[in-house]
């Protein structure tokens, strides 16, 4: 172990709990602060009382009204109409009244398995835990639980349940160690001990979080009952639909009326969760030191950025079966590389930020200066990695990695293959090397319109590697000559595309009668008046976005013909080449080749699926608001099945192709990658999950493989002798 302290030299082997230079005095509680705190959570405490009341009150009104008006009943003439008025409020009251009673039913939501440490697998870490619950006069955890949260958190073991005691949980993100110093992790512990070190006010906060939390689910939390009777009122016999609608409307001005009370709630419980806060914050500035607290807060964020771009990472290796192994590892790897301008957002944003009066904590800004103001140096300065401080962090790590997939995010292990960090980094290079290639060679031109396919056999043909050369250097002087006007293009070639996604949309819609207005769909007024109705018109705006496309795509074939010769010829000049590296890059570009040669004679069905996709999900979004749902429902059956009968077609198309990239599966077709998805329950949802993962799984491959063969064949033009040096605007050009 190599540890060193901030200022001074530390002794090799010197164990991190001989660190610990004194002790810390409590943070002083003023008597205003707490008797602020318990006016908060007395008042939020009163909110509930508040809702039972409005209960109490619909509840009495439907009482009232049952006893008080029976004698609408009696008369000549109208029975119905005087049923209706008497019962119409008794039943709009009774849903009323079930809606307001359902929230205290709501089964709470379900966590997923904790990954649990226990003192013999990391006794030091658990010393360490004490020593810092020590400082800060705060309970000892009954529970460490590890997770793969930028995060730390210390809580009430089992809820309410926990208040009476010191049953508390501790719960470590992994990648906060992996990518804190243990000067850091020091701080951030006591900052979350410190929360318990007031005792009542730990348990005041607790109350104030679980009524906050409840009343937001009172407010928006929407289930199954509210979609109902949404439904029933507006598909019912319209005399029935005047009393849900009553009872829609008493249910909307109870909730608002709850959303007030809650809002001012809010107002006061946050001014007090930001005290606390920063109460929390001195016990971090005492431990750590004022001045590795601006340190902290920006490492915090550093690795929430780092954290998320892994996850990103698992989510597009995912496709392939492949996850990466150790989530913290590659958190911090990826918090390491961030580049210039993130970082530079990130410290303008901690500058310029400010506190909002419903914001649960301060701004980093506020913070900051804070800590800064206690000028405390600290009694924990050990500025060795906070790993150390776990006797097998890297098994640790991964073992709560899988935890994370398995539990959390509920994913299928089996058949899965879990590849180091290091490895995946190393991908993410030659990925992002890749896209960097592409942006030279297309500029803003999506790759998704356009048409790189090679002829396989062209490229393997032995007779073609004489004139390769030859080609080659057309193909580059006639690249350099037409990319720059080419690019130029990509912004109007992805308007158009867009827009006839738009209109196809407007389409489907107007089949469905739905009404809206044509200028949001890319439909021009001329195509309006052109036409007997919106269906029509959106038919001709899609006509002419697609003229408009075709007349772009004119404009972009010499180019797409030159950047074509340019990848063949440059596959043949490595093919005649005794260089290995050469042949190596050959070799892998080949099946990259016979992948987009397939993909390419079928990819005008993928595009329709493309087209129509956003049509499928405009009208699954407002067949709710439609008078016939049932109409909308048919509607939809007969587009998904006309895209999948598209899929079908690609997948077949795709047979026998090679999966060119690597994967859990060894041998893997490209028709077998494209077409793994699970089918629904009826077949308008399984064409809808296969359609789905067709266009989830086949355009990032495109992309994908058109970037990667134009990384290998700009590799070929650094490495090959005949190649490096070339200069075309030395050359004739076009």
């Amino acid at each position: 172990m190599n540890l060193r302290e901030s200022g001074e030299a530390t002794e090799i082997g010197r164990s991190p709990l001989d660190a610990f230079t004194g002790d810390i005095q409590p943070a002083a509680v003023s008597k205003a602060y707490q008797l602020g705190m318990l006016c908060v959570a007395t008042a939020m405490l009163l909110l509930p009382a508040i809702y039972a009341g409005l209960i109490l009150r619909a509840g009495y009104g439907v009482y009232w009204h049952a006893t008080e008006n029976f004698g609408v009943l009696h008369g000549r003439g109208g029975a119905l109409l005087r049923l209706a008025i008497y019962l119409g409020p008794i039943f709009a009251g009774a849903i009323l009244i079930l809606f307001m009673v359902k929230p205290f039913f709501a089964p709470r939501q379900k966590r997923a398995t904790p990954f649990t440490l226990t003192p013999d697998q990391e006794p030091e870490l658990f010393e360490f835990i004490g020593r810092i619950c020590a400082l800060v006069r705060a309970p000892k955890p009954t529970r460490v639980d590890l997770d793969c949260q930028v995060n730390a958190s210390a809580s009430f073991r089992r809820g309410a349940l926990s208040l009476l005691g010191n049953d508390i949980v501790l719960t470590i993100g992994m990648p906060l160690v992996a990518g804190f110093s243990m000067r850091q992790f020091a701080g951030v512990l006591a900052h979350e001990f410190g929360h318990f070190a007031q005792g009542a006010g730990m348990r005041f906060t607790y109350l104030i979080r679980a009524v906050s939390f409840w009343f937001m689910r009172v407010v928006y939390e929407r289930d199954a009952w509210d979609a109902r009777l949404d439904f029933a009122a507006k598909n019912s016999d319209f005399r029935i639909m005047i009393v849900l609608n009553m009872a829609r409307a008493a249910v909307w001005s109870s909730r608002r009326i709850l959303w007030a009370l809650m809002m001012v709630g809010n107002a006061l419980s946050c001014f007090m969760l930001r005290q606390m806060e920063f109460d929390a914050d001195s016990y971090e500035a005492k431990v750590a030191g004022s001045e590795a607290f601006s340190h902290t807060a920006r490492r915090l964020r550093e690795l929430a950025a780092g954290r998320q771009k892994a996850i990103q990472d698992a989510q597009s290796a995912w496709n392939q079966k492949r996850l990466p192994e150790n989530l913290p590892a590659l958190a911090r790897i990826r918090a390491g590389a961030l580049d210039a301008e993130l970082r530079e957002r990130m410290d303008k944003e901690m500058a310029e930020a400010k506190t909002k009066t419903f914001d649960t904590h301060p701004c980093d800004a506020d913070r900051i200066r804070a800590a800064a103001a206690l000028s405390e140096p600290g009694v924990f300065r050990l500025e060795g990695p906070a790993s150390e401080l776990f006797r097998g962090f890297d098994d640790l790590s991964r073992n709560v990695t899988r935890h994370f997939y398995a539990h959390e995010c509920e994913l299928p292990l089996d058949g899965a293959r879990l590849v180091p960090p290091e490895q995946v980094d190393a991908e993410l290079a030659r990925q992002q090397r890749a896209q960097e290639s592409s942006r030279r060679w297309f500029g803003s031109i999506p790759v998704l319109q356009i048409s790189l396919q090679v002829s396989a056999q062209e490229i393997r043909d032995p007779g073609n590697i004489p004139n390769a050369l030859g080609r080659w250097r057309d193909a580059r002087r006639r690249c350099d000559a037409l990319l720059p006007d080419a690019h130029r293009l990509g912004e109007a070639v992805s308007t158009a595309h867009a827009a006839i996604r738009s209109a196809a949309a407007a389409e489907w819609l107007a089949r469905g009668r739905f009404t809206f207005e044509a200028k949001e769909f890319n439909i021009s007024s001329d195509n309006v008046l052109a036409s007997p109705d919106l269906e029509a018109a959106a038919i001709l705006a899609q006509k002419g976005h697609h003229e408009s496309l075709d007349r772009l795509a004119e404009n972009l074939a010499p180019a797409l013909q030159a950047m074509r010769s340019r990848i063949a010829s440059a596959l043949l000049l490595a093919a005649g080449s005794a260089e290995p590296g050469l042949a190596a890059l050959r070799q892998e570009a080949l099946p990259l080749c016979d992948a987009l040669e397939a993909l390419d004679a079928v990819w005008s069905r993928v595009l329709s699926i493309h087209e129509s996709w956003d049509a499928v999900l405009v009208l699954i979004q407002n067949q709710g608001n439609h008078s016939s749902p049932g109409e909308v429902a048919a509607l939809l059956e007969s587009l998904l099945a006309r895209l999948g009968e598209h899929r079908d077609a690609v997948i077949e198309g795709l047979r026998g192709v090679r999966y060119p990239f690597d994967h859990a599966r060894d041998e893997l077709s490209l028709a077998d990658y494209a077409s793994d998805f699970k089918p629904g329950g009826s077949a308008a949802e399984t064409h809808f999950n296969g359609a789905g993962s067709l266009l989830q799984r086949l355009m990032p491959f495109q992309e994908q493989s058109v970037s990667t063969l134009v990384r290998i064949v700009e590799a070929i033009e650094g490495a090959h002798p005949l190649a490096q040096g070339f200069d075309p605007s030395r050359e004739a050009t076009v």
